[in-house]
Order: structure tokens, then C-alpha cells, then sequence
């Protein structure tokens, strides 16, 4: 499996979760959805996931720590 269909993946399985959070989650949707389209057409490797990619995971998760 390549870096796009892991991150995809975990992605989809993180977004089956969030109606089990309270209050609005319409904007990590939003930001879950962003991050998939972008890994639709665009290739990653692993080297870009380790640089680049923890960034865009705070983006999503933060608002629910």
C-alpha cells in the first residue's frame, strides 16, 4: 500500500468518528475532506509525510484535545 492510500484510509476511518463528539465538527470535516482531495492528486512519498504531513494532522485534531 502507498503513503496516499494509508493516509486516506486512516482518514476515512477517523471521519466515521466524528459524530461522536460534541459540538460542531463541520470544520475538521471540512479540513479532513481538503486533506483527502489533495492527496487524490497529488503524490506523497514517505519522506513528505514525515516532513510535512504532522502539520496538517494538528490542523485536524487539535480542536478535539
Amino acid at each position: 500500500m502507498d503513503a496516499n492510500s494509508v493516509l486516506i484510509a486512516a482518514l476515512d476511518s477517523y471521519s466515521l468518528d466524528l459524530g461522536d463528539y460534541k459540538g460542531d465538527t463541520a470544520a475538521i470535516a471540512n479540513a479532513i475532506s481538503k486533506c483527502k482531495d489533495y492527496l487524490s492528486h497529488n503524490t506523497v512519498t514517505t519522506d513528505w509525510v514525515k516532513s510535512n504531513w504532522g502539520n496538517r494532522l494538528n490542523i485536524i485534531f487539535y480542536p478535539l484535545i
